[in-house]
């Protein structure tokens, strides 16, 4: 699709079909004083997105913090969906990615967590999100990784 400009010479095209129908969108954080959260987001095989800051939040675990980066992946998620719907006339899907095991396995079969703060994010994450768009990644493969950790191979 294109979106023209002022000028005949000005031009945006935006692929609609095909792999760019899809949002990839890798989330990791690290856990620490400050934990850290890192996400790209890439649309197709064209990177649309990255960001790496320190938690607003503390976080008590491992767990709890790659739940954040993952609500933050979702919130991200969410809005370019309707952002690119909105210029290309359909809403890409969007695939999570994340190296933590535990967190897809508890998302997946609806354990609830003790604490109260972390049983809220993954119920957001659960009412936001088709479960079988998120998937599990090895380390070596979550290319988040290379933002949260100083000690990448």
């Amino acid at each position: 699709r294109r979106v023209h400009g002022q000028s005949e010479n000005m031009s945006l095209n935006f692929p609609t079909s095909g792999e760019s129908s899809l949002l990839y969108i890798f989330v990791d954080s690290s856990f620490g004083n400050p934990s850290r959260l890192s996400l790209f987001v890439f649309w197709g095989c064209h990177l649309l997105y990255w960001y790496s800051r320190r938690s607003r939040r503390v976080t008590k675990s491992t767990l709890s913090a790659e739940t954040f980066a993952l609500v933050e992946g979702v919130d991200i998620g969410c809005y370019l969906q309707v952002f690119i719907g909105m210029i290309v006339g359909h809403k890409p899907k969007c695939i999570y990615l994340s190296d933590h095991i535990g967190l897809v396995q508890d998302l997946k079969t609806g354990k609830i967590p003790q604490e109260k703060r972390l049983s809220i994010d993954m119920a957001y994450i659960r009412e936001n999100i088709d479960l079988s768009n998120l998937l599990w990644v090895p380390t070596k493969m979550q290319l988040a990784d290379t933002l949260t950790n100083t000690r990448v191979e």
